[in-house]
């Protein structure tokens, strides 16, 4: 017989309804995708993934416009490697190149390797990157058309770094849409 239907009033022999509309409010699912509980880590998530994708498309924006400038014969003045300590370890190496070229038979000189340089945490790296931009050494540089002063020896982006950070973003913005349908 359905339990709806029995007479006995005696609450231990009475299943229990488990529908949400009669239970308190205390013992309610959490967890839902309305949950103020989620509503923070899913903000983060949404936020910080458009951040990546956005942040993504202006360095590929800049250095694909770069990698479209005329290039020049420059020669390489300094290069040298700055270590950045942060107690009695390195923790990043910065490489500082400067270089000398021409544009229109005047002079020019610039210390900017890449748009966004060149650092890393490996000093095997770092001395790698200083010899292939050892003094003296010749290179093509790239040379803003509109201002010949701007110039830069490198660009390092590639299309599947861009790929894969525009993939990160995308997973954390997927990532915030399914965190509220977990439950606790």
């Amino acid at each position: 017989m359905p339990w709806h239907r029995r007479t006995k009033t005696n609450k231990d022999t009475e299943p229990r309804r488990r529908d949400n509309h009669q239970m308190p409010t205390s013992n309610r699912r959490r967890g839902t995708p309305s949950s103020k509980s989620h509503l923070i880590p899913r903000l983060i998530l949404f936020f910080g993934g458009i951040f990546v994708i956005l942040f993504t498309f202006g360095v590929q924006q800049t250095e694909t416009k770069i990698v479209n400038w005329p290039r020049v014969d420059a020669k390489v003045l300094t290069a040298e490697i700055e270590e950045i300590r942060n107690t009695d370890r390195a923790d990043l190496f910065r490489l500082h190149v400067s270089f000398s070229y021409q544009v229109d038979s005047k002079s020019y000189k610039s210390t900017r390797l890449s748009p966004y340089g060149f650092q890393t945490n490996s000093r095997p790296v770092a001395d790698k990157e200083r010899e292939s931009f050892a003094p003296g050494s010749s290179h093509k540089a790239y040379v803003n058309p509109d201002d010949p002063a701007d110039a830069y020896l490198r660009v390092y982006g590639s299309r599947l770094t861009y790929n894969i950070f525009i993939g990160i973003g995308m997973v954390m913005i997927g990532l915030a849409a399914v965190v509220g349908l977990f439950r606790r």
